[in-house]
This record gives structure tokens, sequence and C-alpha cells, in this order.
């Protein structure tokens, strides 16, 4: 161990003193590596006490080098907590000159508005890993909006907002946080928020499931390469009408293998497999782990009467039955898994275990017409995937979290603690009322009752101790009324 070291730092100083043979070019400054900002969890969204990739935009130096990276966020208890400290070699940020790098790693957010401080440190190699030394430079990335909680309202939606410089504040750990993956929506924005509902509903701002729409290669190159940088993201659909979109997630192992343990320790995987079923089922590989069975082929339906007579809609897909419309599905052999919806002998929806996880495939492209059109796409989803609506209940506590100004997870799970969900709240007036009346009862009402009967005051042994017993019966049946045993 001591050789290695010695000899790790032999050639870090044989490299130094190279460097500091270099002279620069005459008339020109030399400038080390800036920190031009970061991306946090998936287009801007993330969740609070859940591990969450991080993307450090850095500009290299003049002269070619390397950092250690690291994140600091401060914890429940305002302590500062630091993330990639000590990293393997092939954990360091190199650069070979003044372009831009990119450099993924991960972090844990405690508090919803805690923001984010990257450093770049040199490297300090110590029993064949490296340590953060001296530091290189550093900057703070705020929270936009730091008054306001992460959801729909006051904030720019979500795929809209790519900006390193600034980061929104995070989900409660709660919320429902759901990937789209592919050029449209499948409709899982009308799966939560219907606008029947809401009309008279509406989403607590801490409760708002969040739907992240990734339609950008880019982002999609941004996907964890490690299956608990999804800890935070309790559902990914996957739509395959435009296969050149997947290209990043495909031609990356890491990625795709990252996302398969995900699905695997537990996770819910979504495959929208309309067109360009065969198309995928032909490259083999990846894919064919995650399919129920084996493509043989695709069909052209003129009707939609099996995702209709699921989802109960009264309204039909629109356009089908005409000759230059159809809906294209694939055709399966060898199934396993339990076929959910049928439309004669053709599966349509198939769900499998996948590991301690699971895949549900779904015959048709959601995102693209007749099934785009169809105004019922959502409440086929939501009674497939079983997705939450909101209550009334949630409605009226839903606010609690905001109101008593708990901004961190220890925060969060003590006032979670004090909800009990079913169980109606009595307010204070209607106790209070019937304080008063019992007093009333047992005092000036019991003095008027005996003098009417005659004068004979010293019932009041037997009538105050019967408007006791019956006022805690009263009290203690109401009790079982209310909220049972």
């Amino acid at each position: 161990m001591l050789l290695l070291g010695l000899s790790s730092s032999a050639v870090l100083a044989q490299q130094a003193a190279g460097e500091a043979g270099r002279q620069p070019e005459p008339g020109r400054l030399t400038s080390g590596p800036e920190i031009l900002g970061v991306h946090v969890g998936w287009a801007g969204r993330y969740k609070v006490g859940f591990w969450t990739p991080v993307e450090v935009v850095v500009r290299g130096g003049d002269r070619p080098g390397q950092a250690v990276v690291v994140l600091q966020t401060p914890d429940s208890e305002g302590n500062r907590a630091c993330f990639g400290a000590w990293v393997r070699p092939e954990g360091l940020l190199r650069w070979s000159g003044p372009e831009r790098v990119r450099y993924a790693t991960y972090a844990l957010f405690t508090q919803t508005e805690s923001g984010l401080t990257v450093a770049l440190h040199e490297p300090v190699a110590e029993g064949g890993q490296f340590r953060a030394g001296r530091r290189l430079t550093e900057r703070r990335i705020p929270v936009l909006g730091a008054s306001v909680q992460g959801g729909p309202q006051g904030l720019p939606e979500a795929g809209d907002f790519n900006s390193p410089e600034q980061m929104f504040p995070a989900l409660s750990a709660t919320q429902l946080l759901l990937l789209s993956i592919g050029p449209a929506s499948v409709g899982l924005e009308e799966a939560l928020r219907p606008v029947e509902v809401l009309g008279s509903l509406q989403w607590p701002k801490d409760r708002a499931p969040v739907v992240v729409q990734l339609s950008d290669p880019e982002w999609l190159g941004r996907l964890p390469g490690e299956c608990y940088g999804y800890e935070g993201v309790d559902l990914i659909t996957i739509s395959t009408s435009q296969p050149d979109l997947l290209r990043p997630l495909e031609d990356d192992p890491k990625r795709w293998a990252a996302l398969e343990e995900w699905v695997g320790q537990g996770g819910k995987l979504v495959l929208f497999l309309g067109a360009q079923a065969e198309r995928l089922a032909g490259q083999g590989g990846e894919w064919i782990r995650l399919l129920p069975g084996r493509v043989v082929g695709s069909a052209s339906l003129r009707s939609a009467a099996g995702y209709e007579m699921y989802a109960d809609s009264t309204r039909p897909v629109p356009g089908l039955g005409r000759p230059e419309t159809s809906l294209q599905v694939p055709r399966w052999e060898h199934l396993e898994g339990q076929v959910e919806v049928w439309q004669g002998d053709l599966p349509l929806v198939v769900r499998r275990p996948y590991g301690l996880g699971e895949v549900v495939v779904i015959g048709g492209d959601f995102d693209r017409p007749p099934l785009a059109q169809w105004p019922d796409r959502g409440r086929f989803l939501r009674k497939l995937l079983a997705l939450p609506l909101p209550k009334g209940e949630e409605g009226r506590e839903g606010s609690a979290l905001m109101h008593t100004g708990y901004r961190d997870l220890s925060g969060q799970l003590r006032s979670s603690l004090d909800q009990f969900a079913g169980l109606p709240m009595i307010s204070f007036w209607p106790v209070a009322g019937l304080g008063v009346l019992y007093l009333l009862l047992i005092g000036p009402g019991d003095y008027f009752l005996l003098r009417k009967l005659g004068g004979r005051m010293h019932w009041t042994w037997w009538t105050f101790s019967t408007l006791v017993v019956l006022t805690a019966g009263a009290a203690y049946g109401l009790n079982l009324y209310l909220k049972g045993r």
C-alpha cells in the first residue's frame, strides 16, 4: 500500500512538473476550470429524501487537468452533507482544454429548498482512491422561486426548464413522480388531472403528481447509469412510436442495465408497442428481455372495442372505421404474464412480473392518432395503472405541510404522522357547545328539575349521577359512530 501511494505521488509530481515546465502563450493568461451549472433530476424535477442524478457542466481550463467534484447541501439538521469527496480513478472529472465537459454524479436532498453548492478540488491520491484536496473553484446553485413548493402552479412546465444556473425546489417525498419517455404525451397528465374532477377538487401543492415528459434526446443521454438514480421515480413509460429517439438509451448498455435493475428491484415500467413493434423486437438484445413473449407480426384494428370496454367509455376512438385509418398492435406468441385487455383473440395489454417489479406492455401508440385523440385515453390509463385522483379529504388536509412551515424530511414525516386518513375530524365549536350543554344540565337544569318535582333537593344524589353516566355513554357512543373501534 505504501509503495502504491508513493508511486501515485511520484506520478502526480512528474505530471505537475511537466505542466509547470510549459509556458503560456505570450500575451495570454491561463485560466482554470469554470463551473457553468448543473442539471438536477429529470428536467429539473426530483424528490426530497431520495437519491437524485446530478449532471455538472464544467468548462475546462486552458491546460489539461482533472478534479474531484464535490456536491454540498444542508441536511435536515442544517449540517453540511458532502457527496463525492472520495472517488476512484474513473470517477475523476477530466478535461483536455477549454471545452465543455459533463460529469454525472448523485446527491440526496433532505430539504425542499436547500439548493446546491458544487466545488472542484485537486485530487489527492490515497490508497488507490482520490480524495478532495485544495479547492479550485466553487459555485452555488440557487433554487428557482424558493418560496414556492414544487408543482405545476407557479413554475415552468416540466421539460421546458433546462437552465443549468438554477434548480427547482424538491418535490415532497409523498408526491408521485412519473417519467414519460417518448416524442409526445401518452396521456398520463389526463389520467391524473381530468377536467371533470378538477372542476370541484384540486390536488394540494405538496401532493400533486408530477409527470415529466422526456422528448429531448439530450435528456435521455442524462438518464442514470446506476439503478439507485431512479429511486425517487414511481413509474416510467416508454413510447416506441419513434425508435430513433430511444437511441441514447439503447446505445448505452450501462444506462439500460440501470433501468432494468430498477424494474427488477420493484419498479414499474410501461411499454407502448404499436407500429414499430416488429422493428424493435427484431433488434433483440435489451428489448427481448422486457417483452412478455415473441412478436410475430402486427394486426390492423378497425375498431377499438377492447380499449373502450375496459375503460367503460361511452366515447369511441375517433377516426377508426375509415379505410385510411387503422390501429397497429403487435401479435404475440408464447406469452408469459396476465392478459388484461383482449379484442377477440388478440391481446392488447399484457402485465408480467419482472423480478420484484413489473412490466406492462400496451398495444398501440397512445401518443399518435387515433389513440392520441381519444377523449378517454386518460381514463383507460388511470384504471389500468391504478393511478390516484384528488380526494376531498386530501384537498382539505393537503396544504397543512406548507402552513406549518416544514421544509425538511424529518418535519414532513412528523407532519404526516399527525394525519389519519379516513378519520373525520371534529372541530372545536361542537365540542365546546356540548361541554356548555353538559354544565347547564348538571347545574341549573338539575336544580330546576328538582324544584319542579316538589323541591326534593336531596334527590340530586341520584339525578346528578344519572346525568354524568348518560353524558359519558353518549360521548362514547358518538365516538364509536364517528371513528369506529
